[in-house]
């Protein structure tokens, strides 16, 4: 029993004693480096103290440098045999940690500590890997945007500038053509829509689907099947003619009040407004059926049921075909590249000449 209570002692002791000196470091507020005079009376080369006064040298700030205190602290009041045991026996070793990472508010409090009263020179913060980056020489291409980013600031930006809605021509009204049911179908169309679309309704539906479909395929799919393409458009022409018929009051609307349009005020302004974006719309369409049917030697005023026929017929024949794997040399695969980037060049310098020419004819028509 006496034993048992002996070793109880010890440990309530041992417990106590590791308790008082971890409330000790808990409630310092800083990690002192002590002067030479302190060192050889202590023996101790770093210290712990509640107040700034009470460090006999330099008072390091555990609130400032929470990291780097909890790193070394555990040097504190361990006399020098005991540091050098441990594998710490050079103090300037940790003199170089602290100048590494003490707070920047510090550091030059630290320097004049280290060289007033230790005799070491000024130390100066390396910076980390994180922090080593290399400041390159703008380049002349950087320095020239810099110059027009400045003068660019007294500039309207251009998110702020209105793209101008296109005028509506009535010849453009004229050109859209009279809104048809189109029931004189290709029977390959027909046997595509299957026996329960037979209205005009589902077949203009089915029709739009099969269309944006057949557009989005990409040059390998085409190539294998020649006949897409052509398909598509005899699709358009049941798309557009869909369109005509949905907005065929919207038409009639436009040709009864586009006249009266500057005395139009209020919702029936807002309403026209509507009405004329969805002739531009129908515009747009009918320009894109233009151009298709002109690729292929047909004429605007050619009726729909016979434009259909003509596109299926083409395609029909071009499914006839089989096609054939040919191995193309690199260098014709770089100029076909090469000449894809020309046309579209081209194109785009084709469209701007159309659009300036436009303006000449409006501001012509204005003067």
């Amino acid at each position: 029993m006496k034993q048992l209570l002996a070793c109880l002692f010890l440990v309530t002791a041992l417990v106590f004693s590791i308790s008082t000196k971890a409330n000790a470091l808990f409630f310092s507020k800083y990690f002192c480096i002590n002067n030479p005079d302190t060192i050889e009376k202590t023996g101790y080369y770093f210290g712990k103290a509640s107040k700034k006064e009470k460090c006999y040298g330099y008072a390091l700030s555990k609130k400032n440098n929470k990291q780097l205190v909890s790193n070394i602290g555990w040097m504190a009041n361990q006399d020098t045999k005991e540091l050098a045991r441990l594998g710490h026996p050079n103090k300037t070793n940790t003199y170089g940690i602290i100048s590494r990472r003490i707070n920047t508010n510090e550091l030059d409090d630290w320097n004049k500590f280290l060289r007033d009263v230790h005799g070491i020179g000024n130390t100066v913060r390396e910076p980390t890997q994180t922090q080593q980056v290399v400041k390159k020489e703008p380049t002349q291409t950087q320095q020239v945007a810099k110059k027009k980013k400045k003068k660019k600031k007294t500039k309207q930006p251009k998110i702020f500038k209105k793209k101008e809605k296109e005028v509506i021509k009535i010849e453009d009204i004229y050109a859209l053509g009279t809104p048809i049911k189109i029931e004189d179908l290709p029977e390959g169309m027909i046997k595509v829509f299957g026996k329960s679309c037979i209205k005009f309704f589902c077949r203009t539906n089915k029709a739009t689907r099969i269309m944006s479909r057949s557009f989005s395929r990409g040059e390998n799919y085409n190539a294998r099947h020649p006949d897409n393409m052509i398909k598509a458009m005899a699709y358009f022409e049941l798309f557009y003619m869909g369109q005509l018929r949905k907005n065929r009051y919207e038409l009639a609307k436009y040709n009864k009040y586009h006249d009266k349009k500057k005395q139009m005020s209020g919702i029936k302004a807002l309403f026209f407004k509507e009405t004329e974006n969805k002739m531009r719309s129908l515009i747009g369409s009918n320009k894109g059926r233009k151009a298709m049917r002109e690729a292929l030697g047909m004429t605007i005023e050619l009726d729909p049921a016979t434009a259909i026929k003509r596109f299926w017929a083409l395609g029909e024949l071009l499914a006839l075909g089989e096609p054939k794997k040919i191995e193309v040399h690199e260098d014709m695969k770089e100029r076909a590249e090469i000449m894809k980037r020309y046309a579209a060049i081209l194109g785009k310098m084709q469209k701007k000449l159309e659009e300036e020419k436009e303006e000449k004819e409006k501001k012509e028509k204005t003067e």
